[in-house]
């Protein structure tokens, strides 16, 4: 028998690293390099400059990566998770359904049968695969922190179970599923830069005399 049936599945979300588009650039700290030339000693400390109505510094971990929290549903509960550049992660409906008729094979028979749901047989996804890490490039240059991208929300579209990590289930690969969606444009905002100004100091430190 031929397939002939129809799959549907909450859209799969994905969260990732869209490249900003900076228009300006503001400068959010600086750093103070004071070098003593007595005692070749430097010591530094960085100030933080009051920005601009309407920009906000990104929340950034302990190594000062910028991260985002993920809020996602798995079986009937919320869940968070703190995603850490340039980490991608994929949410996953638990399950599918799917009706029409299947051309399957069933364990110690040869050839193919065919499976018929009258109506949508709910199935649990046998995995949730997450996409391998890599490290996106940026026009402006290297940017380890990611403090050059923003975190983006992309809703795909039902075949990218298909594509992606369901090769062995026989509905994902041969049920009709919906078309692709169109990209995303960029976004824009300010580039934030860290000055640094260095001074130099010739002063001896008096010594104190100790009492006799």
């Amino acid at each position: 028998c031929g397939p002939n049936c129809t799959i549907t599945a909450k859209k799969p979300t994905t969260w990732y690293w869209y490249p900003y588009s900076f228009t300006e650039s503001i400068i959010a700290a600086t750093l103070i390099v004071i070098v003593n030339t007595i005692y070749n000693t430097t010591t530094t400390s960085l100030k933080l400059a009051e920005l601009p109505s309407g920009y906000t510094l990104p929340p950034t971990n302990a190594d000062g990566t910028h991260v985002s929290m993920v809020t996602y549903p798995r079986s009937g509960n919320v869940e968070t998770t703190a995603v850490a550049f340039p980490t991608e992660f994929v949410w996953w409906d638990d399950g599918y359904t799917w009706s029409g008729t299947l051309e399957t094979s069933l364990p110690g028979q040869t050839g193919s049968s065919c499976m018929t749901a009258t109506d949508y047989t709910v199935m649990p996804h046998p995995s949730y695969p997450q996409p391998a890490v890599s490290m996106p490039t940026h026009e402006v240059g290297p940017d380890p922190q990611g403090l050059f991208f923003k975190p983006t929300i992309h809703v795909g579209v039902v075949s990218d179970y298909k594509m992606t990590g369901y090769l062995d289930v026989s509905a994902w690969q041969q049920c009709s599923m919906e078309l692709p969606v169109f990209p995303m444009l960029p976004a824009f905002t300010a580039r934030f830069m860290t000055e640094t100004v260095t001074s130099y100091d010739d002063t001896k430190h008096e010594e104190t005399a100790s009492a006799r």
